[in-house]
């Protein structure tokens, strides 16, 4: 919880904060870790349907208008998406407050 409450104070205009997710595999009863990432990390096709919403505009990654997700390869760690995933995720209470998010 602290890295989180740290990382939040370094960075005043983010509202979530979340992590690559990683493939594990199960051998012989054991878990074994890789560093595959669990999602394709290749941006989807550019088409009409996936165009972001205007308040994204400047987002790497979103939910377009026809409820598909939309992205192109973000320019490094941190950047801006409306998409929430990955299995390591932090929320500011304020940028969630009174939204539907199910």
């Amino acid at each position: 919880m602290e890295k989180y409450e740290n990382l939040f104070d370094s960075l005043p205009n983010v509202g979530g904060i979340c992590g690559v997710t990683y493939k594990a595999y199960i051998e012989n009863g054991m878990v074994v870790k890789t560093y595959e990432p669990f999602y394709d990390e290749k941006p989807p096709r550019n088409a009409f349907y996936r165009k972001p919403l205007p308040e994204h505009q400047d987002y790497y990654g979103w939910i377009a208008r026809s409820g598909f997700l939309g992205a192109k390869a973000p320019p490094g760690d941190v950047y801006l998406s409306a998409l929430l995933d990955g299995v390591n995720m932090g929320l500011l209470r304020n940028a969630v407050k009174d939204r539907l998010l199910a």
